[in-house]
């Protein structure tokens, strides 16, 4: 499997993501955009992922030279038409929100700091939660929210 990782800034980090590939020996991929690297071909990946950022999808070029969401929201509408598997985080969902013509808003309220998660009795029995036991908390800053397809 070739995956792809889009990183808008360098204290953003594919981290389980890119550890889980390393582990199952897939091949990966990177668009440090923070450093000038290019966007893809949607032929040359299997799995694209998006990371977040401080960016949103009406951040412009002139704000942020090195962050274009229309070309990004161009290729991951790009891989979703080719049946490529698409995951994103925070902006990353904002943007495949934005690919799939389900605009993202900004939040009532700005969300920062730590939110615990309880593993459900059915999310138990999944293999991949094992490890998190009862639950987890997991960090959160967030000032928009993606939007939501039909």
């Amino acid at each position: 499997m070739k995956i792809h990782f889009i990183i808008h800034e360098a204290f953003e980090a594919p981290g389980a993501f890119e550890i889980w590939a390393h582990k199952n020996n897939y091949q990966t991929s990177y668009s440090r955009l923070y450093q000038g690297e290019s966007l893809p071909q949607p032929d040359k990946l299997d799995l694209l992922i998006i990371l977040g950022g401080p960016q949103s999808p009406a951040t412009t070029i002139e704000e942020c030279p090195h962050f274009n969401a229309k070309a990004e929201s161009r290729l991951i509408a790009d891989c979703i038409a080719a049946g490529k598997a698409v995951i994103g985080v925070c902006l990353g969902s904002q943007l495949i929100g934005e690919a799939l013509d389900a605009p993202y808003t900004h939040s009532p309220a700005t969300e920062i700091g730590k939110f615990p998660i309880t593993i459900t009795p059915e999310g138990k029995k999944n293999l991949k939660f094992t490890a998190f036991g009862d639950g987890l908390e997991v960090g959160h800053w967030h000032n928009d929210m993606p939007g939501l397809t039909a």
